[in-house]
């Protein structure tokens, strides 16, 4: 494996087994979503300081009126695949994408597979559940390996760090795609991917390094920080038993988890996140951290009536807006262009 110089370190051949810095995430996986998770073990194979990139001007929230009563939201000043110079791929046969999973293997000991949890083995929605589920390979000493960090709480306990050895067949019925998306769960990785995510629906996809990111513009009706959390408050407190921002608790959900991964990363990343900045998250993330017991119920919700007391996720919510002003914001470059 070739290494790869970069302002982060260098990292590869001269350097420790890319499954072992991946491992070390381990610590790191209270703080990650499906995407971030599979995003940090593609950066973990390639660089030291794995987190810069991913916390480029974080932490952020954004929020954009969608049809239907949805609302897109953001929690990176710039789409992570836009960042890290990373496109989605796709092929409706095993042989095309088997093909692409070695070549980009080879080129950099780490492939990001868009799957299902339906096919994986390990996750909690095997065989009961289609749902989006992004899971990365890499080489250990000449095995292909998927290394998952993502904790999840669940009611038969938390789900912690896996390591999964794997063969090529293997592969070929974990990697499948799901069928369908929902509108919600496009517009996550809609979110992440920067632009219409390609190839929805389409038997197997992956993650591939390309040179033409897709820059989106921002749309005039989307708020920020403060903005966008008082406005989530406002829409929490008058929203009826019905209203389709209640079956987005995971995606707010993920903007506690982007502020806990600033304070995980400040404890080792000094120069990237000053000891002002660290405090000032801790006391942010305490109040996020109100937020959990309502949005568990959110999860739990049948659909047959609002989750919890609507007022309580509001006053929750709601009082966290003043953490979210833009100077506490990591800096904006956080030296994401030497990653690709």
């Amino acid at each position: 494996m070739r290494a790869f110089p970069t302002r982060l370190g260098t990292v590869g051949a001269s350097g420790a087994d890319p499954a072992e810095r991946a491992y070390l995430l381990s610590r790191w996986a209270g703080s990650l979503s499906c995407h971030t998770a599979a995003l940090a073990v593609w950066l973990a194979a390639r660089h030291e300081r794995w987190w810069r990139p991913l916390l480029a001007g974080t932490p952020l929230l954004a929020i954009t009126p969608q049809p239907d009563g949805l609302v897109r939201f953001e929690h990176h000043p710039r789409p992570p695949l836009e960042v890290l110079g990373l496109a989605p791929r796709h092929a409706d046969d095993w042989a095309t994408a088997r093909g692409a999973y070695r070549r980009e293997l080879a080129d950099s000991g780490a492939l990001v597979v868009c799957g299902d949890a339906y096919n994986l083995p390990w996750q909690r929605g095997y065989r009961r559940w289609h749902a989006p589920y992004w899971f990365t390979v890499l080489v250990d000493g000449g095995r292909w390996l998927i290394e998952d960090p993502l904790a999840t709480n669940a009611p038969n306990g938390p789900r912690t760090l896996r390591r999964v050895p794997v063969e090529p067949g293997q592969l070929m019925q974990w990697s499948v795609a799901p069928q369908s998306y929902t509108a919600i769960q496009h517009l996550r990785e809609l979110s992440i991917v920067g632009y219409g995510p390609p190839g929805l629906g389409v038997r197997y996809r992956w993650l591939a390094r390309t040179p033409a990111p897709h820059p989106g513009r921002a749309e005039p009706t989307r708020l920020v920080g403060a903005d966008a959390v008082n406005g989530l408050a406002i829409r929490f407190r008058v929203a009826p038993p019905d209203d389709p921002i209640h079956r987005q608790a995971d995606d707010l959900w993920q903007a506690l988890r982007q502020r806990e991964l600033v304070v995980a990363a400040g404890e080792v990343d000094r120069e990237l996140v000053p000891g002002a900045i660290r405090e000032h998250w801790r006391r942010a993330v305490a109040g996020w951290r109100h937020i959990v017991p309502p949005l568990m119920q959110a999860r739990s919700t049948t659909g047959s009536g609002p989750p919890g007391d609507p007022r309580q996720l509001a006053d929750a919510v709601a009082a966290v807006a003043q953490f979210e002003a833009d100077e506490w914001r990591l800096a904006g470059d956080c030296d994401v262009l030497a990653v690709a």
